[in-house]
């Protein structure tokens, strides 16, 4: 015969300290569904963002160095 506190749960005798465990399992599975769905969402984005373009490095790098060269000179005004 079970103790008082066993619970049956799909066929498997389970004790009330198991609860804790099958929550927790629960939870990471829930974690890791939704880590799918985001990682999902993202290569549907990717596909759905058509061809790949080529990336130009030296036109990137030209455009950074514009962007912050007003934050650089700042810095070597301090230097002085």
């Amino acid at each position: 015969m079970l103790p008082r506190q066993a619970v049956t749960k799909g066929g498997v005798h389970m004790k009330k300290g198991d609860k804790q465990e099958e929550n927790e399992l629960a939870r990471q599975r829930n974690e890791s569904e939704q880590a799918f769905k985001l990682l999902q969402n993202a290569i549907d984005q990717g596909i759905a963002s058509g061809e790949p373009q080529p990336f130009d490095f030296d036109e990137f790098k030209s455009r950074m160095q514009k962007k912050y060269a007003r934050s650089s000179l700042v810095g070597s005004a301090s230097d002085d």
